[in-house]
């Protein structure tokens, strides 16, 4: 939650000297031997596969490996689908939004500054445009006042974007600062009148995405009984002796390869049409959040990634003949909720 990856914390860990896994469960008495030269010697992949756990929210995965047969006793290792989890059976001692950021984090590589500057939107700050991360170029011979982002997008070989959309850090910092101080005030000030606007405001999405969904979930339905009355019709022809069988075979083969193909986008369609109705506006959790920042004086690696889902910087517009830039702040949990009121 600091913006640190599993090699820093690795390095971390090994400095102030905590054990590897497998040390401590041996002095526990979970394990017979420690069989570790260096007690201390943690690797990222320790450190990456801890992060990865959702046991720690009190869940049991079941069906995480298998074996081919029992003649082979290699453990092979289940696709994420196919694991059953059965939520809530111990204490849990992460949080789920803790966990569910984190894994946003990790998506992203973490790149240590040589300068020792803190880039305090790694993996929160994405051009407008192509969408891509935003850099910080910055370095030893480099003053901070000049530390700026640009789009990764823009310098790449094959350009993604048009413009760097170059933006110094210190003008970022200031703008998000400022903007995140007058969520957080309207917030304590106006909570009930701020909870009505968000409803309101998601209300509108949601709808949009259940009309579309209905919309493509009855035509997959439709399809699916086409697709029966053909194949039926193809096996009469075949019984009466209007189409061989090789021809048979063949077109049944294709059509009952597209109903299932039409079957799993309906399926798809069902479950996620479920999770829209049944899921509940997440408002309260972005208040909760926002009740910790109540006076906020300067920025923090995790006060950002506790509140920020991402930020998006636009191309700067110099048509008026000053250079203006937008910067747009989405939220976890709320996504982009403009202008404060």
């Amino acid at each position: 939650m600091e913006g640190k990856g599993a090699n820093e914390i690795a390095r971390l860990l090994c400095k102030n000297q905590v054990v590897v896994p497998i040390v401590h469960a041996a002095r526990k008495g979970i394990r017979k031997t420690e069989r570790v030269f260096d007690p201390y010697d943690w690797g990222h992949t320790t450190v990456s596969s801890i992060l990865s756990r959702r046991e720690y929210l009190g869940h049991i995965i079941n069906f995480k490996t298998y074996q081919k047969s029992f003649k082979h006793r290699k453990r092979l290792f289940n696709d994420p689908d196919k694991h059953v989890i059965l939520e809530n059976k111990h204490p849990a001692i992460i949080e789920e939004d803790v966990f569910n950021t984190v894994q946003q984090l990790r998506a992203t590589k973490k790149r240590p500054s040589f300068s020792g500057r803190v880039n305090l939107f790694q993996g929160l700050c994405r051009c407008a445009d192509c969408k891509t991360n935003m850099i910080l170029s910055c370095g030893n011979c480099i003053p901070p006042s000049k530390d700026a982002y640009t789009c990764s997008g823009f310098a790449r070989k094959k350009k993604l974007c048009d413009s760097s959309h170059y933006i110094r850090r210190v003008v970022l910092e200031q703008a998000i600062l400022t903007y995140l101080q007058r969520v957080t005030a309207y917030a304590a000030e106006h909570e009930d009148e701020l909870v009505q606007k968000l409803q309101a405001q998601n209300e509108v999405k949601v709808q949009k995405d259940l009309t579309s969904d209905k919309k493509a979930l009855a035509l997959a339905e439709k399809r699916i009984v086409e697709l029966d009355d053909i194949i039926a019709e193809l096996f009469e022809k075949n019984v009466t002796g209007i189409l061989s069988d090789e021809r048979f075979v063949k077109l049944s083969q294709g059509y009952e390869a597209e109903q299932k193909e039409v079957a799993a986008k309906a399926h798809a369609l069902k479950t996620h049409l479920q999770a829209q109705q049944g899921e509940r506006m997440k408002t309260d959790n972005f208040l909760s959040v926002v009740r910790k920042y109540t006076k906020i004086t300067e920025l923090s690696v995790v006060m950002l990634n506790e509140l920020v889902e991402r930020i998006e910087v636009h191309a700067p517009d110099r048509s008026t003949g000053k250079r203006l830039q937008r910067i747009e702040i989405y939220f976890n949990f709320v996504g982009n909720i403009g202008e404060v009121w």
